[in-house]
């Protein structure tokens, strides 16, 4: 766990000494952004993603945050032991909370890095036609059975925005958060209009 907030502490701190020694001229300002990318979950696989995210800038190189996110519904195929294929279905979505430190490159081009704490939901379905679920107390069904689980884990990110003139702009950033036991990565696009 030390191994994956460390490079999260040392890239905030880095942003951070960055953010405070450019000068930048936006603040006060509210924005929100359209999020459409890919997902990555170690051991499963990728698929598309979608999401919004919206923010207060109180300081010309900081702002606070918060998106929804689908982060992915997947199936993917297996073969168990006795050689009989089975399907899991993935569905991964939640909120997220954190801080975006902003740093300019130039009068277009913004370097960004998200710290905060994602809150998700899990949910697996494994579908096995060999296995009979029906005698079980607690996962009752036949060949099915489905797992849910809640998490709080730290995300960090960094990325890139470009101007498209006052108020509009798009961003391309990748982040990261630990999902039960398995790296979820994500590289998003997105489309931004500052209020």
């Amino acid at each position: 766990m030390r191994a994956k907030i460390l490079p999260a502490i040392t890239l905030s701190v880095s942003a951070l000494v960055a953010a405070l020694s450019v000068p930048a001229v936006a603040e006060d300002q509210i924005y929100a952004e359209l999020l459409l990318g890919t997902a990555q979950i170690e051991n499963v696989g990728n698929e598309g993603s979608v999401g919004i995210r919206a923010g207060y800038q109180f300081h010309p190189n900081f702002a606070f945050e918060g998106s929804y996110q689908l982060y992915a519904t997947m199936t993917t195929s297996f073969i168990d032991d006795m050689g009989q294929p089975f399907d899991q279905e993935f569905d991964v979505d939640g909120f997220t909370a954190g801080i975006k430190g902003i740093v300019p490159l130039t009068d277009s081009i913004t370097f960004v890095v998200r710290l905060g704490m994602a809150f998700t939901e899990y949910e697996q379905l494994i579908a096995d036609p060999t296995i009979d679920f029906s005698n079980s107390m607690v996962m009752p069904g036949e060949g099915e059975v489905t797992f849910e689980d809640d998490e709080e884990d730290v995300y960090y990110g960094a990325g890139l925005e470009f101007d498209m003139g006052e108020t509009m702009y798009l961003g391309l950033d990748y982040s990261e958060l630990e999902l039960d036991g398995d790296r979820l990565e994500r590289l998003t696009l997105s489309v931004g209009g500052r209020f």
